[in-house]
């Protein structure tokens, strides 16, 4: 894992300095899921240093909620990926999740509100 992480910042930092015309593009959100009665925040992150590669990365909070006002959160799952265009509509993705743990003042305990997971994933695929 370590090796997957330092080559990632590797082509992190030469697509600062080598970029043609770098975008960084974002997303953030809160919703309420049903299925385990709480709440969600996410927040992703998007750099394109060459329109054929991409990094991307983000965190996703599941929290209950209080009833006061505050949410406390239970499970942290943190993403990190990059993705290759080979042509237009071909392309090779390298991902990786991890969920955690999140003590808190919670009233329920974690393992009874949700069971995440590690997972690794190498992939390609096609989009049109």
């Amino acid at each position: 894992m370590k090796k997957i992480i330092f080559f990632f910042l590797i082509f992190f930092a030469m697509g600062f300095v080598m970029a043609e015309s770098a975008e960084i593009h974002g997303n953030m959100q809160f919703g309420y899921i049903a299925e385990i009665e709480g709440f969600e925040a996410e927040i992703n992150i998007q750099y394109l240093p060459w329109r054929w590669l991409e990094f991307y990365t983000g965190i996703n909070v599941l929290m209950e909620s209080a009833g006061d006002g505050f949410f406390y959160p239970f499970n942290d799952r943190y993403s990190i990926g990059v993705k290759a265009n080979i042509t237009e509509n071909l392309y090779i993705d390298g991902y990786h999740h991890c969920s955690h743990w999140v003590s808190s003042t919670a009233h329920k305990a974690y393992y009874d509100r949700f069971t995440g997971g590690n997972k690794t994933r190498i992939s390609i695929g096609i989009e049109w």
